[in-house]
């Protein structure tokens, strides 16, 4: 039936209308997704936005909140690149590795910034070609930023060549008008690209330089070079330094002999040149000319005869640099030139000249070294010793004979170096004599002398001697005696603990100290030099809590404003301290000291102490000091204390409760823990939190416990006890409630365990422990494994319904049961031979085990423990 032209028409109006309704809703929801997509990507550019202006303010807090909010985002580009350069500016490892980590990946779009604020060592070989556009770049600061970020990338020939493109560039670097730059271009051309002839050219122009930096730059580029006799760039190099030293600028003339002297011995064809060189009016350039001779070929005759001549120059610089390259000449020519050059007026030629007899065969030297040991000047008395410490045995009878001489620095150098010559019977007696000088300085050289005797073959006259000493009257050789016995070397080093060589096997039965050393290393510590009080903290270190008598007058020694004192005084603190709360106030305002290393050690002293410093820890984490709250926060993590940081969950501060959280969740993910990550697991509402405790005095498989933290409100509990731990552990939702797995099966490869348990979060009860292992394939279904002695045998799978109605195949278990103690004062013997009392009727304890003589094993304040028959009242 044909229908009329309206209908027609109205039917088609009507398919049109239809037609553009569903195109308009297309539309409407292609508009929507994009409007959609467009403010979540508005909202993330604000987000950004807002991190970046946080980044920068003066807070440092406030910064490092933003940092880390930064580097959870998980998905960068170039967006987010300025803001992660603010990050590499934060002073924690932590971010500021990660900020580096997530530049590098962004990968080429993070260079150009990074050529302004940081060095690209990470990013390597892929910055290279951004980096050599950028040193064509108008801007001074991006092509000074390239240049240093070039110095910072490992090149090697076999893997990551340098590009042959960069030498030309930084050659003609070396003509920029900033004389920054130029400076950096020479510190790049090093290596290889030195050794080439026209970089080298380039180099010894740059020694011409009016800016000093840049002339110093170029210096050390060209005394880095090591040019062999057949290197092809080595006659040119050597014909234009020969050049050179003939320049009408004395600093031209100066720096040609410093790099003649770095070629060494490739440099002999300048010999005669050099000689010539030796007398030129400017000192300076004689000066350098003879250290060249003596490092080119100090054994030639015409050599070590233009030294011995300068030796008597009239410039002090002169004299001093010649004698100390006569040091290697042959010693017939010099010894008798060296030994009179003791003599010279300028204390710098005598020091030289000393230091150039510390040689085995300078035994003549001895008595004139033994008399300069009263020098006037301390270099010179510390070179004497320092020589005839270096002639040896040789010099052991005359310093023997000077423990008697009339001069009280002979006397004191004499016993210092007798400590250092090593067995010597002569010597071990002439030094215990020597504790009984007038002069102090003597006794107490003679102290440690004694000491460092104490620990070879004479410990058994030693030893005897020091603790002899405890009792001399003066208190400068009982503090050394006993540092000496407590087996410490003097601090030589500012942030590094050196560990004293360990006793021989035969000492140390010999060594056994009296309680008096204590008293007197505390009595130490008010000495007036600050090297006794340094050595008297470290050997209190050494000794560890058993000097805790000491810990009032080590946080007196804090105060101390010597670093060193300060420094020492903190170690000894945190060894002797131990687990102290008594310190934790004096570690705390250690953390605002000045000096880093000081700041670190009273961290590690915190982290030591663990849970009782939490709450002073958690306290500055709220407090006002921006620096504060963040340290607080990362010895918060490092103490690795969950149970403490729960207790903390129970302030009312939402914003402390977040940096709570943060810091447990930090402790999860961080691969240095003691514990590992799924020892720690948050539920899927992130209400709970479940972690393991290891319990001490087990048998291995029953190490740990298993606690739930509820997050709301602080409250741990223990609910399994001799668990292997969280392994294989998911969660399993059902019914609106959460169920954990605690699957200890190991998996089909390793069934050696064979059981799992099924907790219900909510409820905070077991509802089944049973035989196998289980691992969801899809929602709601679970294949069940079990363990015949070493193999894993699939059986079937099982439902949700299954496990919570017993269903076979399941083979249960006994579940873990919860008991009450009903009587007070229960003793329970833990697995340690320790007896703890449980005085708290109705206290909750866990059940493992019963005995077939009626006691339970339960776990009880983090320990297996037993407790008689009777004492418990079982529930399921």
């Amino acid at each position: 039936m044909r229908s009329r032209p309206e209908e027609s028409v109205t039917i088609q109006s009507r398919h049109y209308l239809i037609t553009a309704a569903r195109g308009a809703c297309v539309s409407a929801i292609l508009i929507s997704l994009f409007a959609t997509a467009a403010r979540g990507q508005e909202q993330a550019d604000l987000r950004i936005s807002a991190l970046t202006k946080q980044l920068k303010q003066g807070d440092s807090f406030v910064r490092w909140r933003a940092a880390k909010a930064l580097l959870k985002l998980g998905s960068y580009s170039k967006a987010e690149v300025p803001a992660l350069i603010e990050a590499l500016k934060i002073d924690e490892a932590d971010i500021s590795n990660r900020a580096l980590e997530t530049l590098v990946k962004i990968g080429a779009d993070a260079v150009p910034a990074l050529t302004k604020f940081y060095a690209l060592r990470a990013v390597g070989a892929p910055a290279v070609p951004a980096l050599i556009e950028a040193l064509k770049d108008h801007d001074e600061d991006v092509r000074l930023g390239a240049l240093d970020a070039l110095r910072e990338i490992p090149f090697f020939p076999e893997g990551n060549p340098r590009p042959a493109t960069l030498l030309p560039i930084l050659i003609e670097a070396l003509k920029d008008p900033n004389p920054a730059i130029r400076s950096a271009a020479a510190q790049n051309i090093t290596g290889p690209e030195a050794e080439a002839a026209p970089a080298y050219l380039a180099l010894i122009e740059a020694l011409k330089d009016q800016d000093p930096k840049v002339r110093s730059a170029a210096e050390f580029a060209l005394g880095c070079v090591r040019l062999s006799p057949g290197h092809p760039t080595a006659r040119v190099a050597i014909a234009l330094l020969m050049e050179a030293l003939k320049n009408q600028d004395s600093n031209v003339r100066s720096f040609a002999a410093y790099a003649l002297a770095s070629m060494r011995s490739t440099a002999k064809p300048a010999l005669d040149t050099l000689i010539e060189a030796s007398k030129d009016p400017d000192e300076q350039v004689r000066s350098n000319v003879a250290r060249a001779l003596g490092r080119i070929d100090p054994a030639a005759d015409e050599v070590v005869a233009t030294l011995l001549n300068s030796l008597g120059d009239a410039d002090k610089s002169v004299r001093s640099a010649s004698a100390s390259a006569l040091k290697s000449a042959p010693a017939r020519a010099a010894i008798a030139a060296l030994i009179e050059a003791l003599q010279d007026r300028e204390a710098s030629v005598r020091r030289s000249a000393a230091d150039s007899l510390a040689r085995r065969d300078a035994g003549d030297a001895v008595s004139r070294l033994i008399q300069l040991m009263s020098d006037q000047d301390k270099d010179v008395r510390i070179a004497a010793i320092n020589a005839l410490g270096g002639i040896g045995p040789r010099a052991a009878q005359a310093l023997v004979e000077a423990l008697k001489h009339q001069d009280g620095n002979i006397r004191g150098g004499a016993a210092l170096i007798l400590g250092k010559l090593g067995v010597n019977p002569k010597a071990l007696g002439a030094l215990i004599e020597a504790l009984k000088d007038q002069d102090a300085s003597v006794r107490r050289s003679a102290a440690l002398s004694i000491g460092s005797l104490a620990q070879g073959p004479e410990a058994k006259t030693a030893i005897p001697a020091l603790i002899e000493a405890l009792e001399n009257p003066d208190e400068s050789v009982r503090s050394r005696a006993a540092l000496a016995l407590s087996g410490v070397n003097p601090p030589r080093q500012r942030y590094g603990f050196i560990d004293p060589p360990p006793l021989p096997k035969s000492v140390i039965p010999i060594l056994s100290l009296p309680k008096s050393v204590i008293p007197i290393l505390i009595g130490a510590l008010k000495d007036q030099d600050p090297a006794v009080i340094s050595q008297a903290a470290e050997a209190l270190a050494g000794i560890g809590p058993a000097a805790k008598a000491a810990v009032p007058a080590l946080i007196e020694s804090i105060e101390d404003r010597n670093l060193d004192v300060c420094l020492y005084a903190t170690h000894a603190l945190k060894n002797v301290g131990g687990k102290s709360p008594a310190i934790i106030p004096a570690l705390i305002k250690l953390l605002k000291h000045p000096d880093r290393g000081i700041r670190n050690v009273a961290a590690e002293a915190l982290a030591n102490i663990g849970a009782p410093a939490i709450p002073a820890l958690v306290k500055l984490l709220m407090g006002q000091d921006s620096a504060l709250r963040v340290k607080s926060y990362y010895l918060l993590v490092s103490i690795d204390d969950v149970f403490g940081l729960i207790g903390a969950l129970k302030s009312r501060d939402k914003d402390l409760r977040s940096l709570v959280l943060e810091a447990i969740e930090d402790i999860r993910v961080n691969p240095a823990r003691s514990m590992q990550a799924p020892d720690l697991l948050f539920d899927p509402s992130r209400k709970y939190l479940f972690h393991t405790v290891r319990i001490p005095c087990t048998y291995e498989g029953d190490g740990r416990a298993i606690f739930v933290s509820e997050l709301d409100t602080g409250t741990s509990l223990p609910i399994l006890a001799r668990s292997g731990g969280l392994s294989a552990s998911v969660f399993i939702e059902s019914g609106g409630r959460y169920y954990l797995v605690i699957d200890e099966s190991g998996g089909e490869a390793d069934c050696w365990t064979g059981s799992f348990w099924l907790y219900d979060v909510k409820a905070n009860v077991f509802v089944i422990h049973a035989e196998g292992g289980i691992g969801e394939t899809e929602r709601g279904v679970f294949p069940l494994i079990y363990c015949e002695g070493d193999k894993a045998t699939r059986v079937g799978t099982v439902t949700m319904k299954n496990l919570l109605n017993r269903e076979r195949p399941l083979r249960l278990l006994p579940r873990p049961m919860h008991g009450l103690t009903l009587r007070k004062n229960t003793k329970a013997f833990d697995t340690c031979n320790q007896i703890v009392i449980i005085r708290k009727a109705g206290t909750r304890v866990l059940v493992t085990g019963k005995r077939e003589d009626g006691s339970y094993e339960i776990y009880y304040k983090g320990a297996i423990a037993t407790v008689p028959k009777g004492s418990l009242k079982t529930t399921k």
